[in-house]
């Protein structure tokens, strides 16, 4: 009798384990097909590019800020605020120094920094010396070849904006050609 109720019992929590197993987390996902250093910069500074020139909420008539400090760390949420995961990730310096030679022609001097409380100046709200934060989202490639990358501008408290911009390929060379979900303005 006991060696039957050892088996059973033996089969009960064998069933119980393999159900419990079957209901774990799924497996990941694959992950995306990694994006080489050279083209994430490339995508970076056309997103950074489209900000200081196109989207600095400025009108027609871009502001030249005289310094645009870059966040470090990347922030999905910097295209969409109601994102609830940032996905933050630090870019590597060498990243950081390709994405900012890549911006060489334009007549601003882009400093990259750790936190945005750096550089916001509490008294009037805004970013110090005159300047802008540009937060950067991670890249995301889509299955056309075309990237997503959530990014945002601030210069003080009413003079910010954010999107998720898509960049792809043309002619070789990495350019903003449309955006997608939210954008916002302040």
């Amino acid at each position: 009798m006991r060696n039957k109720m050892f088996g059973l019992i033996v089969l009960s929590l064998t069933l119980t384990l393999s159900t419990l197993a079957s209901c774990s987390t799924p497996a990941p996902a694959l992950p995306e097909p990694a994006i080489p250093e050279e083209d994430q910069a490339a995508i970076y500074a056309a997103v950074v590019r489209q900000l200081y020139t196109v989207d600095h909420t400025f009108g027609d008539e871009p502001p030249n800020w005289p310094i645009v400090y870059l966040l470090r760390a990347t922030n999905d949420r910097a295209g969409d605020p109601r994102e609830t995961d940032t996905n933050s990730r630090l870019l590597a310096e060498s990243l950081q120094e390709a994405i900012v030679a890549a911006l060489d022609d334009l007549p601003a001097e882009f400093i990259w920094i750790d936190d945005r409380s750096e550089v916001i100046d509490e008294t009037i709200i805004a970013v110090k010396g005159n300047g802008a934060l540009i937060t950067l989202g991670n890249t995301y490639l889509q299955g056309s070849g075309k990237v997503h990358v959530a990014a945002s501008i601030y210069f003080s408290s009413l003079g910010a904006g954010g999107t998720t911009y898509i960049v792809e390929q043309v002619d070789g060379i990495w350019k903003i050609t449309g955006k997608t979900g939210a954008q916002w303005i302040s």
